[in-house]
This record gives C-alpha cells, sequence and structure tokens, in this order.
C-alpha cells in the first residue's frame, strides 16, 4: 500500500476516502465470483447540481472491473459498506532512499526516456 508516494504496511480495508491532491496505491484482492462490479470514488466535498461543480456528479466518479469471462453489461452491485481506511492504521515502512525498499528486482521494469 501507498500514500502519497510512501509505501505503508498493509490495511486491509474496503473503502479508502481520497480527498484533494492525495493519491494512493492499493492492491485489489480480486476473490468474487466471475462478475461485474462498480469501482467508485465518489466525491468527497462539493455541491452537485446545475449551481454546483459538474466534477462532482458520483456518476462521473466510477469503473467498471470485469472479470474475464463476465457478459459486457453494467454491474449491478452496491457499496457492500465494510472497513474504511483510517488515517491512525498507516504506518510507512522505513526506506534509505529511493529505489531501496525491498530485497528483490521489481516486477515489472519500464525504461523511459523523455525528449
Amino acid at each position: 500500500m501507498e500514500a502519497d508516494g510512501i509505501e505503508h504496511d498493509p490495511v486491509e480495508v474496503q473503502n479508502i476516502d481520497v480527498y484533494t491532491a492525495q493519491r494512493y496505491s492499493a492492491i485489489l484482492n480480486a476473490n468474487q465470483p466471475v462478475d461485474n462490479y462498480w469501482i467508485r470514488a465518489p466525491p468527497t466535498g462539493g455541491a452537485p447540481g446545475p449551481g454546483g461543480n459538474p466534477n462532482f456528479d458520483p456518476d462521473l466518479t466510477r469503473a467498471i472491473l470485469r472479470y474475464k469471462g463476465a457478459p459486457d453489461v453494467e454491474p449491478t452491485t452496491v457499496n457492500p459498506g465494510g472497513p474504511k481506511l483510517l488515517d491512525e492504521q498507516m504506518h510507512p515502512i522505513p526506506s534509505e532512499h529511493p529505489g531501496m525498499l525491498g530485497s528483490g528486482p521489481p516486477d515489472v521494469g519500464k525504461n523511459m526516456a523523455g525528449a
């Protein structure tokens, strides 16, 4: 698990609130029956509607997680609730400097060149 570029000890949760300018990386445990599932990222503030910010429309902040073999239809899932990530659960993993965390090679290596 990673928050704002810093790796943390893993925490098993069902929901993560992401506020303005925050970034999270998490491992999704895809262990449900083959089907289509909503991944939701509802905004945590602001006012939707004609006089509000159109970017705070919850219908604009979702994606479909489609298991291989699932039909090509929209999901019917609802938010199941469950434990939410709390700030006090976050414990950074100590590191020496970038690139020194862990003892093995990367899972996937990419070389990128900029111009």
